[in-house]
């Protein structure tokens, strides 16, 4: 009888194993995705930066109209 309680009391243990790997793999991979997904945005917002410092914007509507307002009759 001593050794079937034995039996029985390691595989709850192997069961409570199998829900920690689970868990910590599953937890690996949320904690991975979020890094990526983080370096990704951060990436895109530097991208996004650094496009107006490279001169590709155009000018304001307000410049425009105080250009036009200017030229005379």
């Amino acid at each position: 009888m001593n050794g079937s309680a034995q039996a029985g009391a390691r595989g709850g243990d192997v069961g409570v194993a199998a829900q920690i790997a689970v868990v910590l793999v599953l937890g690996l991979a949320v904690t991975f995705a979020l890094f990526f997904l983080g370096c990704h945005l951060l990436l895109q917002a530097e991208g996004l930066a650094a496009a107006p410092a490279q001169g590709e914007r155009r000018p304001s509507r307000e410049a425009e109209g105080d250009t036009q307002g200017t030229e005379g009759p």
